[in-house]
């Protein structure tokens, strides 16, 4: 049976594909511009945005998420870009259709289907063996080497199907599989990090928090908590 290695993050130096650049950060008029002051900026090739408008996050996310795109696309070169879903609206605050987005730290993004797809038209509910499992993979391990993943949101049956494949095909040790894809009704600390676990009404996408050490005391400040795990105490709305 076939291997393949652990993905190690390549420098993005090596990448040349975009020049990380962060767009202005959002006017003093926003109440919360640390939130979701800055833009994800279009890039062609790498990824496309739902909605410019819903794509705002704080800085950490929108450099991650180019970082991320830049891999994949490197990794994929085949492949349809990453299509991102909603971040947060300019300067955070409640966004219609969500019970978390309002922070500028989650992300949703599409999954990969048949052979390298992205839902470029909007996401749409995945039967678990229509995934390319192989470019969803490849995802995760770029989102979590950028040491900015809290958790990341999935239809379990998708779980399944990925766990499956980190222990068959990549090789993962049993122990590290588990700590990946914690059981379903697991109580995870809460500082654990980089764990992939079940939420409803998540067969299309990825839902990501991205999390900075760096503004853990600015959050405590404004009296929010980005550890918070939304899949507890209440079902998640429409997507996340």
């Amino acid at each position: 049976m076939s291997r393949e290695p652990v993905l190690k993050l390549i420098p993005l130096a090596a990448l040349s594909l975009l020049t990380l650049s962060l767009p202005a950060r959002a006017d003093g008029t926003d109440k919360r511009p640390f939130y979701a002051g800055y833009q994800l900026p279009a890039a062609d090739g790498l990824y496309e945005r739902w909605d410019p408008r819903r794509s705002w996050g704080a800085e950490h996310v929108i450099e991650a998420l180019q970082e991320v795109a830049n891999r994949v696309a490197f990794l994929l070169p085949v492949a349809d870009p990453l299509f991102i879903g909603d971040i947060s609206a300019r300067g955070g605050g409640r966004l219609p259709g969500h019970r978390t987005h309002h922070l500028g730290i989650d992300v949703d993004i599409g999954l990969f289907m048949g052979q390298g797809q992205q839902p470029l038209g909007g996401f749409v509910d995945l039967l678990p063996y229509e995934l390319d499992v192989r470019s969803n993979w490849i995802l995760i391990t770029a989102l979590l080497d950028t040491g900015q993943v809290k958790f990341i949101l999935l239809d379990q049956g998708h779980i399944q199907v990925l766990r499956r494949y980190a222990l068959e095909e990549v090789g993962l040790d049993l122990e590290t599989v588990d700590g990946l894809f914690p059981p379903p009704g697991s109580r995870l600390g809460w500082r654990r990090r980089g764990v992939i676990r079940h939420a409803p009404n998540h067969a299309s996408h990825f839902h990501v928090r991205l999390t900075s050490t760096q503004l853990d005391d600015r959050y405590t400040e404004a009296g929010e908590d980005p550890y918070e795990d939304p899949t507890e105490g209440a079902e998640i709305e429409l997507g996340d």
